[in-house]
């Protein structure tokens, strides 16, 4: 019994034996994996970027460098009618790193918002008005003599809207129909020119300032 097995097995080996040799595929037939050749070539990780030719301009110059250069990251913020204003915008854009230079041009300088009645035909019309103003004990006004609103009754000129919101309401408690407007001169208004790194992103809300009649330009005068 134990013979017969062992013959068994003996045949097996021998089988496993010849299919090795001269049965099985050999390994010259097997694929051939594809070529790479002509691929571009892979960079590693830690293999320095290639530099680009050339000169290069970086944002992180001082903002003194960029206006003095002429590069383009500057904005010009106005037309600034107060002085304070401009002062305290001036100094928050300095907190926030930017280089500021202030400047002035001539312009319509904003005086304050104005109370008024809107023009009568003639001055006998307004002073009917300023009749019944005076008698419900309202004594603070003026009719205008000349210009364009002449025969306008003036009712108070303020810095702070606020202000003139209260004035106009206590007037129209009274039943009379006034109204509120921007006044303005002729005379030297100030600009921010603001240059430095972010200052495309820069906003007017950010001034921490009235922003009414604000605008800001793409770049600055050249100096």
């Amino acid at each position: 019994m134990l013979r017969n097995f062992l013959l068994i097995l003996l045949l097996i080996n021998l089988g496993i034996l010849a299919w090795y040799h001269w049965l099985r595929e050999p390994y010259d037939k097997a694929p051939i994996a594809p070529s790479y050749e002509g691929l571009p070539s892979l960079t590693l990780a830690e293999d320095p970027p290639a530099e680009p030719s050339g000169a290069r301009v970086f944002s992180m110059m001082t903002g003194e460098e960029l206006l003095n250069a002429g590069i383009s990251e500057c904005r010009s913020i106005g037309p600034i009618s107060k002085v304070d204003d401009a002062r305290e915008a001036a100094a928050t854009l300095r907190g926030l790193d930017f280089s500021v230079v202030r400047r002035s041009e001539p312009g319509r300088r904003f005086v304050g918002f104005w109370v008024n009645i809107a023009a009568s035909k003639d001055r006998a019309a307004a002073e009917v008005i300023t009749d019944a103003l005076r008698a419900d004990g309202v004594t603070d006004f003026y009719i205008v003599p000349t210009g364009d609103e002449q025969n306008a009754i003036s009712l108070g000129v303020f810095s702070e809207l606020g202000r003139a919101q209260r004035r106009l309401q206590l007037l129209s408690d009274r039943g009379f129909e006034a109204q509120v407007n921007q006044r303005y001169r002729d005379g030297e208004v100030g600009w921010l020119d603001v240059s430095g790194f972010g200052v495309d992103n820069l906003a007017i809300s950010a001034l921490g300032i009235d922003t009414d009649g604000l605008e800001i330009l793409d770049r600055c005068p050249p100096r």
